[in-house]
């Protein structure tokens, strides 16, 4: 049989491990930047890329290193988006938006949850870069 103490104490647990767990599933703030991450994205790509061709003014062909996206080769068009490799905290969204001349020009969106890392954030970062021609 339990006295008075012990089931005030299950009891004010209880209510507190509720609490708390509903104070945890509360949505991360968002922080948003532009460009904060481009010469990352910049370099990542200079390093995995082995092709970036042009077919086209509306067509190239990209092959990787299977880094960048999980398709190690791929045909895009304006507007096309790839997905990067899923990480647990992180994903990557590339769009090729312009094809020029001497390379393409595409758009990167990066989101990061750092509640893993004792932060109660999480970041997207949007921006462009600029690539050159790899044959």
């Amino acid at each position: 049989m339990m006295n008075n103490k012990s089931v005030f104490a299950i009891a004010f647990f209880s209510i507190l491990f509720f609490f708390w767990g509903c104070n945890r599933l509360e949505s991360s703030p968002i922080k948003k930047t532009i460009n904060e991450e481009k010469e990352w994205f910049k370099n990542h790509f200079g390093e995995h890329i082995e092709v970036l061709k042009k077919i086209n003014d509306q067509i190239i062909i990209l092959k990787t290193d299977g880094q960048i996206t999980s398709e190690t080769s791929v045909e895009l068009k304006i507007g096309d988006k790839l997905t990067g490799i899923p990480y647990r905290h992180s994903r990557k969204i590339y769009k090729l938006k312009e094809i020029k001349r001497d390379g393409v020009i595409m758009e990167y969106e990066s989101h990061f949850d750092h509640s893993s890392f004792g932060r109660h954030l999480k970041t997207v970062d949007t921006g462009e870069i600029f690539i050159k021609y790899i044959e």
